[in-house]
């Protein structure tokens, strides 16, 4: 969200062209708005993020999951796995956690890709 579509294009092309075949990417990105669902979080959401704008700390993107896996594929990734925060939680953390996990914002997205090995 700190990027605009273009920087965060340039940087996947980047990072493709340094990483070697087969290396592993995994990057989160937030769904419009931060992904606040209860309407006193989206409230208080609205509330930090003009006191960013205040603060000289602007936000220039927010994804769509429909364009991720195509925003990687021009930079150079073949995408992998896409997983909103709960199920990402959900997926990874042992059972019986003592970390909360309810309250994981569903916008939060988790996006694996990796680069292509050539044909041999």
């Amino acid at each position: 969200m700190y990027l605009t579509e273009v920087v965060a294009q340039h940087l996947f092309a980047s990072l493709a062209e340094l990483a070697a075949p087969g290396s592993r990417l995994a990057a989160n990105f937030a769904e419009a708005g931060g992904g606040s669902v209860a309407p006193g979080s989206r409230l208080v959401a609205r509330a930090i993020r003009l006191r960013w704008r205040l603060a000289g700390e602007p936000t220039h993107y927010w994804a769509e999951r429909t364009i991720l896996g195509p925003l990687l594929t021009s930079a150079g990734w073949t995408p992998g796995v896409l997983l909103p925060g709960p199920t990402l939680a959900a997926t990874h953390l042992a059972p019986g956690t003592p970390l909360a996990t309810a309250p994981i914002n569903p916008k939060m997205l988790s996006l694996t890709a990796h680069r292509p090995r050539p044909p041999t």
